[in-house]
């Protein structure tokens, strides 16, 4: 019976769990936070005990659901779900926040794999490089021709990067840069790829999609990356960026699209 579990055992079963758990007093300072809410987050215990729960730990992004800050200042998309527990009187004592990683991650490293490690990946973001960009890149078009199969791209920059440079240094925007490409690839899906083009600029492949689905992503990751919070010598980071769609088609060429979605990108809000 449950009733005879020693307290260890409950801990044991908590901390076994695959997923974050954090339970609140009613005051709302956090009095467990669980193993795999150090492993989600970034955040260890010691650093978050009786401290407040922080409001912004999970926001909710519409239709696209909840997503998860992280010590990093990204953001990952979650399950999360939260009840109140009761202390031996029967009174409301607080509250259990439960949350848990969703929806596979984006396609990094397809194009990697067919190319040397030293060529493949851009050693700032972590990410596909240029050439292994073009090469997914080519292989959605490859499939859209043969197939029909339809896809669109995103053409992602972040804002402000001289400003940022000349106010917090090159590390700062190396930071910005690894963050945001870490919440691309966590809102794109499985048939999905992002990869790093140039200098500011990151492309992504939404796979399968409509020209409606495609602008309804890119505002979902705008978005998101306005909701990073990226801590920098006891201060925050926050940026923004801007994003240019454009869909594959008839007469498209590879350069074409790119081109399209820059020129979307640079029009007039």
């Amino acid at each position: 019976m449950l009733g005879d579990l020693r307290p260890d055992t409950y801990q044991a079963i908590l901390e076994s769990l695959p997923a974050g758990v954090c339970i609140t007093a009613r005051d709302r300072k956090i009095l467990v936070w669980s193993s795999g809410a150090e492993e989600l987050t970034g955040h260890l215990r010691q650093e978050m005990l009786g401290r407040p729960y922080p409001e912004n730990l999970i926001a909710e992004c519409g239709s696209d659901g909840s997503f998860l800050l992280l010590k990093n200042g990204g953001r990952i998309p979650v399950s999360s779900r939260t009840v109140f527990w009761r202390d031996d009187s029967g009174s409301v004592a607080g509250d259990i926040h439960y949350f848990e990683r969703r929806q596979p991650t984006a396609v990094r490293d397809g194009a990697a794999r067919k190319l040397s490690p030293a060529v493949a990946v851009d050693l700032t973001t972590g990410l596909p490089n240029r050439q292994a960009t073009e090469s997914r890149l080519d292989t959605y078009f490859s499939n859209y021709q043969r197939h029909s199969i339809p896809f669109g791209i995103l053409m992602v920059v972040l804002d402000g990067v001289d400003r940022l440079l000349r106010t917090d240094g090159r590390n700062a925007v190396e930071t910005a840069l690894q963050v945001t490409g870490q919440t691309l690839v966590a809102r794109l899906g499985a048939h999905d790829f992002v990869g790093h083009w140039s200098g500011e600029r990151f492309l992504a492949v939404v796979g399968g999609c409509t020209e409606p689905a495609l602008k309804s992503v890119a505002q979902q990751i705008k978005r998101l990356v306005e909701l990073q919070d990226i801590p920098w010598w006891g201060d925050r980071l926050t940026v923004t960026v801007s994003i240019g769609t454009a869909m594959a088609g008839p007469g498209v060429t590879t350069e074409t699209l790119v081109e399209r979605a820059e020129a979307e990108r640079l029009q007039p809000a």
